[in-house]
């Protein structure tokens, strides 16, 4: 009777996230249990692009946090990029956002480019520019530089399109975005100043993470430029085609457990109560964490989130969330660091 029932009981599905030692999608390994989802074969589809000869000649070009951070932006709809430049990158580099912006267009993603001023007016965001149908903004990835230095209502203008997807064109007549529209904000250091301060919280908050570019890394972009033709067409036919199936990836399917998620709220706790910040991060800042995390571990081709992802990302999501006391004279960074040092992460 025992063996008959066990024989009747249906076989329960096999789910990504509970295999014991976790699944590597890549071209020798595929998985055993019925057709991989849409999300599983784009997962596959990526890992098996970093071992072609265009994938193996990008990495070998940029450095691979600089590669991750942009295709955080470029994964899903809601992901955002804070790029910030050194103060010490333009004795280097004379336009280092423009720079940012040919190597994106050229390597990674067509995009739009914009350099924002103090007269900068919304009009210039709608109108359209030199050999170009429609305004920057209109693009799905826009570049934007010195975000900080344009006028109340130009800004606004920004967070109504990174919030609602839908701008404003005249009144009374709105206009829809791309459904994957991304803004990517450059900005300057200036003499220990944070320009991103400036910004107001919730347009902070529109911002996935952080990335600080050196001029190491820009060492790489500038020369990123000089890829031979043939490798540069292969990666723009391989792997913008990746790219525009990641965008439209939902990554729910990444399995976080629940003592890592119960990490990630210590670590918004401690930052919270340290005695260095002002204002602490926002309940967006968690989600954020767990979100980048299950980006960083989809692209390197696993199923389930580890603690050292959470190590990674939790200081790029974080350092332009929180606002520092006026007498502090430490990074955000560091101080983000010195916390995640002290806490004991799960087994």
């Amino acid at each position: 009777m025992q063996r008959r029932l066990n024989s009747e009981a249906p076989a329960s599905p096999r789910r990504l996230g509970k295999e014991p030692h976790g699944l590597r999608w890549a071209s020798h390994r595929r998985p055993s249990y019925g057709e991989p989802s849409p999300q599983q074969q784009s997962t596959e589809s990526l890992a098996n692009f970093w071992l072609s000869p265009p994938g193996s000649a990008i990495l070998k070009q940029f450095s691979i946090p600089f590669v991750h951070a942009l295709l955080s932006s470029l994964i899903g709809s809601q992901n955002h990029l804070l790029v910030r430049f050194p103060n010490n990158i333009k004795h280097d580099f004379r336009k280092p956002a423009p720079l940012l912006a040919e190597t994106v267009r050229t390597v990674f993603y067509p995009c739009s480019y914009l350099k924002f001023s103090d007269k900068t007016n919304p009009e210039e965001l709608i109108t359209p520019q030199k050999n170009c149908l429609e305004g920057p903004i209109f693009s799905s990835l826009f570049i934007c530089e010195d975000l900080h230095l344009a006028p109340n209502k130009t800004r606004a203008l920004v967070l109504e399109a990174m919030r609602m997807k839908v701008i404003c064109v005249k009144k009374g007549h709105r206009k829809d975005l791309a459904p994957d529209f991304t803004v990517i904000a450059t900005y300057t250091d200036g003499a220990g100043f944070n320009p991103a301060l400036s910004f107001c919280r919730d347009l902070r908050d529109r911002f996935t993470l952080e990335l600080v570019l050196d001029v190491h890394h820009f060492k790489s972009v500038e020369s990123s430029l000089n890829i031979p033709s043939p490798i540069t067409k292969d990666f723009d036919r391989l792997f913008t085609n990746h790219v525009r199936l990641l965008r439209t990836v939902d990554t729910s399917h990444i399995y976080v457990s629940n003592s890592l998620q119960q990490y990630i709220r210590d670590i918004i706790i401690c930052v919270r109560n340290h005695p260095d910040v002002g204002i602490g991060p926002s309940p967006k800042g968690s989600s954020a964490i767990l979100h980048a995390c299950r980006i960083r571990t989809l692209l390197f081709g696993f199923s389930y989130a580890r603690p050292i992802d959470i190590d990674t990302v939790a200081p790029s999501c974080l350092c332009h969330r929180i606002d520092l006391r006026s007498e502090v004279a430490e990074d955000s960074r560091s101080i983000l660091h010195g916390v995640i040092l002290r806490l004991m992460p799960p087994r």
